[in-house]
Protein backbone atom coordinates (compact mmCIF):
# COMPACT_ATOMS: atom_id res chain seq x y z
CA UNK A 1 0.00 0.00 0.00
CA UNK A 2 1.12 3.48 -0.75
CA UNK A 3 0.73 6.46 1.53
CA UNK A 4 0.74 10.28 0.56
CA UNK A 5 -0.34 13.22 2.32
CA UNK A 6 -0.24 16.88 1.87
CA UNK A 7 3.65 17.92 3.80
CA UNK A 8 5.68 21.11 3.90
CA UNK A 9 3.97 23.82 5.01
CA UNK A 10 3.25 26.23 2.55
CA UNK A 11 5.62 24.00 -0.09
CA UNK A 12 2.25 21.84 -0.24
CA UNK A 13 4.72 18.79 -1.19
CA UNK A 14 3.06 15.12 -1.54
CA UNK A 15 5.69 12.54 -0.81
CA UNK A 16 4.88 9.20 -0.78
CA UNK A 17 5.42 6.15 1.20
CA UNK A 18 5.00 2.39 0.62
CA UNK A 19 4.33 0.37 3.97
CA UNK A 20 2.18 -0.41 7.26
CA UNK A 21 0.18 2.64 8.57
CA UNK A 22 0.61 1.85 12.36
CA UNK A 23 -1.53 4.97 13.73
CA UNK A 24 -0.32 6.91 17.09
CA UNK A 25 -3.14 6.81 19.75
CA UNK A 26 -1.12 7.89 22.79
CA UNK A 27 -2.49 11.29 23.39
CA UNK A 28 -2.27 12.30 20.11
CA UNK A 29 -3.94 14.91 20.28
CA UNK A 30 -1.37 16.92 22.29
CA UNK A 31 1.55 15.72 19.95
CA UNK A 32 0.16 16.88 17.24
CA UNK A 33 -0.68 20.27 18.75
CA UNK A 34 2.85 19.85 19.93
CA UNK A 35 4.56 19.34 15.82
CA UNK A 36 2.68 22.07 14.92
CA UNK A 37 3.51 24.76 17.29
CA UNK A 38 7.05 23.82 16.92
CA UNK A 39 7.06 23.89 13.26
CA UNK A 40 5.08 27.09 13.49
CA UNK A 41 8.36 28.37 15.57
CA UNK A 42 10.37 28.41 13.27
CA UNK A 43 8.83 29.56 9.77
CA UNK A 44 11.76 31.52 9.26
CA UNK A 45 13.47 28.40 7.71
CA UNK A 46 11.37 26.90 4.94
CA UNK A 47 9.93 23.91 6.29
CA UNK A 48 10.51 22.01 2.97
CA UNK A 49 14.33 22.15 3.11
CA UNK A 50 15.42 19.66 5.73
CA UNK A 51 15.02 19.84 9.73
CA UNK A 52 17.97 20.43 12.20
CA UNK A 53 19.24 18.22 14.54
CA UNK A 54 17.19 20.58 17.25
CA UNK A 55 13.92 19.63 15.47
CA UNK A 56 15.32 16.07 15.65
CA UNK A 57 16.10 16.33 19.23
CA UNK A 58 12.87 18.12 19.82
CA UNK A 59 10.49 15.45 17.77
CA UNK A 60 12.61 12.29 19.66
CA UNK A 61 12.11 13.79 23.08
CA UNK A 62 8.25 13.88 22.08
CA UNK A 63 7.88 10.50 21.20
CA UNK A 64 10.37 9.08 23.48
CA UNK A 65 7.99 10.70 26.54
CA UNK A 66 5.15 8.45 25.79
CA UNK A 67 6.30 4.65 26.06
CA UNK A 68 3.94 3.67 23.30
CA UNK A 69 5.97 5.72 21.15
CA UNK A 70 9.52 5.20 22.88
CA UNK A 71 11.03 3.04 20.20
CA UNK A 72 10.99 5.81 17.69
CA UNK A 73 13.66 8.11 16.56
CA UNK A 74 14.24 10.51 14.02
CA UNK A 75 16.42 8.88 11.37
CA UNK A 76 19.62 11.37 11.36
CA UNK A 77 20.62 9.94 8.20
CA UNK A 78 17.87 11.67 6.33
CA UNK A 79 17.15 15.00 8.36
CA UNK A 80 18.38 16.67 4.77
CA UNK A 81 14.62 14.64 3.43
CA UNK A 82 12.61 15.22 6.69
CA UNK A 83 10.29 18.38 6.37
CA UNK A 84 7.40 19.85 8.36
CA UNK A 85 4.78 16.74 8.66
CA UNK A 86 6.93 14.13 7.25
CA UNK A 87 10.13 13.11 9.79
CA UNK A 88 11.82 9.91 8.65
CA UNK A 89 12.52 7.93 11.62
CA UNK A 90 13.56 4.58 13.34
CA UNK A 91 11.66 2.07 14.70
CA UNK A 92 13.13 0.08 17.56
CA UNK A 93 11.11 -2.24 19.77
CA UNK A 94 12.60 -1.30 23.47
CA UNK A 95 11.68 -4.37 25.60
CA UNK A 96 7.57 -2.93 26.23
CA UNK A 97 5.62 -5.98 24.55
CA UNK A 98 2.38 -3.57 24.55
CA UNK A 99 5.03 -1.46 22.28
CA UNK A 100 3.34 0.00 19.17
CA UNK A 101 5.38 -1.78 16.65
CA UNK A 102 6.63 -4.36 18.49
CA UNK A 103 5.60 -7.59 16.43
CA UNK A 104 7.84 -5.49 13.23
CA UNK A 105 11.33 -5.51 14.90
CA UNK A 106 13.91 -2.76 13.82
CA UNK A 107 12.12 -1.05 10.52
CA UNK A 108 12.33 2.57 8.70
CA UNK A 109 9.49 4.62 9.02
CA UNK A 110 7.23 8.44 8.41
CA UNK A 111 6.16 9.90 11.29
CA UNK A 112 3.57 12.27 9.41
CA UNK A 113 0.86 14.35 10.74
CA UNK A 114 -1.84 16.75 9.24
CA UNK A 115 0.19 20.05 7.08
CA UNK A 116 0.01 22.83 9.53
CA UNK A 117 -0.36 25.73 6.73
Amino acid sequence: MRYTTQTGGTACLHPEAEGVLALLTEDYKKLLRLLTEHFDDIKSVPTWMGISEATAAFVDDLMHGYSEHRGISVDRKRLAESHEAWVYVDISPVGDPVLLFANFGSAKGVLTWENSD
